[in-house]
């Protein structure tokens, strides 16, 4: 029985160490979290009155390094520094580019640079007034003692909203870091950053082509006889940049698309040139980019002129910004690059067979009538999973036919390797009033045929 208890003493004292230990760690812990939370809070408050903007337009538009001088840069002291205590101030996306740097403006503390490089530079107190106080006081970075100026930087290419910054850290001479930015202030301070100067949004405007008017018309207006033309827009904004500032000359609008059937194209009050392929139409203002809005005009030919228009299709633009008349700048000066403008679509028939059997032990037949004059092509979707797994056009409803396309459907479905159900939609370019899609499966087996359109 003693043996036994003295074990369970034994039992005891290592669960005493061990809730100790534990203990200990938890505290550790914690000092870790607490130490590593307030890290970015020990050091200097940092400031700048307004961060200066740098055009990405202008940078890119030049080959040499962007220099300037920041905006003035202040330290605000909140502790009793002495004799030896360093500060070093950081800079992140750009570098440093004078020749002397000094840390200046307090009455009672004397600062001397101990070191410099292109990213840091490290002051030292050298003397400080007896009596009295240091915190509350405040300091600027300037490039002489006495009637400095505010610090020069070389500056990289900056993309929209990246930024300049500048930290600082103060610390005992004997590595001990002091000062605090505080609540609601800051250790950094961000002296520059990149604005795109010219920005466009485009204003899109969708349209449908008339099947009933042969395609050679977009459809009227709801409850009107006027034909509804596309009519898309752009609206222009211009940021202030201080650095860099980029002047251009004038605007380049080019449009991409199909535009056989439209007579004219303009752009801003400008006429744009329709190429011959009639794939492209561009135009240029003549004039700076200007903040407003930037129209988009499609003029119909007369009636005993038109040709097929194209659709469906996608209207795209890009919008340069120009140095000269006659040359681009570089690509970060594209103001909008393929924005699609307008959607054309047809009016035509669409008609979805949920069911249809791709097995071997059936079969299927598909077929487009067109009880009317106007021809058009017939495509065919097919989905499994809810998903639109392939896509064909298939064949041509001509006038007054019949046309068989089972053959296309088995082909686009075993080129697919689609093996189950699959959903069929037959989409033909022609009033839907003159369309009739039909759709079968039989059983090989036994030949029982089920209509399922």
């Amino acid at each position: 029985m003693i043996k036994q208890y003295k074990n369970r003493n034994n039992h005891c004292s290592r669960f005493m160490k061990l809730w100790r230990m534990e203990k200990m760690f938890k505290k550790s812990l914690l000092a870790l979290a607490l130490t590593t939370a307030a890290s970015s809070v020990y050091a200097v408050p940092t400031s700048v009155t307004s961060a200066t903007t740098v055009s990405v337009e202008g940078q890119a538009a030049t080959t040499t390094v962007t220099s300037s001088v920041s905006p003035e840069v202040t330290l605000t002291l909140g502790a009793e520094y002495t004799v030896g205590d360093i500060i070093t101030v950081t800079a992140t996306g750009a570098e440093f580019s004078d020749t002397a740097y000094h840390l200046v403006g307090s009455a009672n503390v004397t600062f001397g640079l101990l070191n410099a490089t292109k990213t840091e530079l490290t002051f030292r107190v050298t003397s400080r007034t007896a009596a009295t106080v240091t915190t509350g006081e405040t300091l600027n970075l300037k490039d002489a003692a006495t009637g400095g100026n505010d610090l020069n930087f070389a500056i990289p290419d900056l993309a929209k909203g990246a930024t300049v910054k500048v930290t600082a850290v103060a610390k005992t001479s004997t590595g001990i870091v002091i000062d605090t930015a505080g609540t609601g202030k800051s250790d950094s301070a961000t002296i520059f950053q990149g604005v795109q100067q010219f920005s466009i949004v485009s204003n899109k405007d969708d349209a449908t082509v008339d099947v009933a008017e042969l395609r050679k018309k977009f459809v009227n207006t709801a409850g009107t006889t006027t034909e509804d033309v596309p009519a898309p827009s752009f609206t222009a904004t211009i940021a202030t940049a201080t650095v860099a500032a980029f002047t251009n000359a004038d605007v380049e609008f080019k449009l991409a698309g199909n535009f056989t059937g439209i007579a004219g194209i303009t752009i801003g009050g400008k006429a744009a040139t329709i190429a011959a392929d009639k794939l492209s139409a561009t135009a240029k203002t003549g004039a700076a980019f200007a903040a407003g809005a930037y129209n988009v005009v499609f003029t119909m030919p007369a009636d005993a002129k038109r040709e097929v228009l194209t659709a469906p299709q996608n209207i795209t633009a890009t919008v340069n910004v120009l140095n000269s008349t006659t040359a681009p700048t570089a690509s970060a000066n594209v103001v909008a690059a393929g924005t699609n403008i307008s959607t054309w679509s047809l009016n035509g028939d669409s008609e979805f067979i949920e069911y249809v059997p791709f097995h071997a032990d059936f079969r299927r037949s598909f077929a487009v009538t067109n009880n009317g004059t106007v021809e058009g092509d017939i495509m065919v979707e097919l989905f499994a999973d809810g998903k639109m797994v392939a896509a064909s056009t298939v064949g041509t409803a001509t006038k007054y036919t019949v046309t068989d396309i089972s053959a296309a459907v088995n082909k686009l479905a075993a080129d697919n390797s689609i093996e189950g159900f699959a959903g069929v939609r037959v989409t033909t370019n022609a009033p839907s009033a003159n369309i009739e899609v039909t759709g079968l499966f039989y059983s090989v087996e036994d030949g029982d045929r089920v209509l399922v359109k």
